[in-house]
């Protein structure tokens, strides 16, 4: 993270991010939707999921 307060990055998904970025979208998700077997598949395996695919994850900190 960032301790500068008034600043944001945006950085690449790393494993130590994995636990961050599954409550985060699982609470989103909660907020707006009903989670599903399947999102709980692929927020507890982005990389197989996502980053395997050839596709990116990018977080804001």
């Amino acid at each position: 993270m960032n301790d500068n307060k008034n600043e944001v990055q945006i950085v690449a998904y790393k494993p130590q991010y994995k636990e961050a970025f599954k409550a985060l979208n699982e609470e989103w998700i909660k907020a707006f939707f009903i989670m599903e077997a399947s999102d709980y598949k692929l927020l507890d395996n982005p990389e197989e999921h996502i980053l395997n695919k050839e596709d990116t994850l990018s977080l804001l900190c």
